[in-house]
C-alpha cells in the first residue's frame, strides 16, 4: 500500500502548482474552544509553510500560526472532495 502524502506536501502542491487554485481549498484544524473544536482556513490565506507549522491571516486580519500536527483535513470546496485527511480524523 502506498504511503499517504503528508499534509505539508499537499498544501505546498496546492499553493505552488499552477494547475491548482488555492481559493478552491480549505484546511480544517483542531482549535480548542471553537464550535466542534475545529476551524477552517481557505488555503489562499496561508502565508508560509515551514517544517512543522503554517502561518496564515485569520478572519480578523491577524497573522496566526498553527503546528501542522493539528491539521485534520484538506478539502476542495468546489467539488466537496477530500484531498487529504489525518488518519485519526
Amino acid at each position: 500500500m502506498p504511503k499517504k502524502p503528508r499534509s505539508r506536501e499537499i498544501i505546498e502542491q496546492i499553493l505552488w502548482d499552477k494547475r491548482f487554485k488555492a481559493e478552491d481549498y480549505i484546511l480544517s484544524y483542531v482549535h480548542r474552544g471553537a464550535v466542534g473544536e475545529r476551524r477552517n482556513i481557505p488555503l489562499n490565506r496561508i502565508l508560509n509553510v515551514k517544517h512543522s507549522w503554517i502561518s496564515f491571516i485569520d478572519e480578523e486580519g491577524v497573522e496566526s500560526r498553527i503546528p501542522l500536527h493539528r491539521v485534520v483535513e484538506i478539502r476542495n470546496v468546489k467539488t466537496g472532495r477530500r484531498v487529504w485527511a489525518k488518519a485519526s480524523a
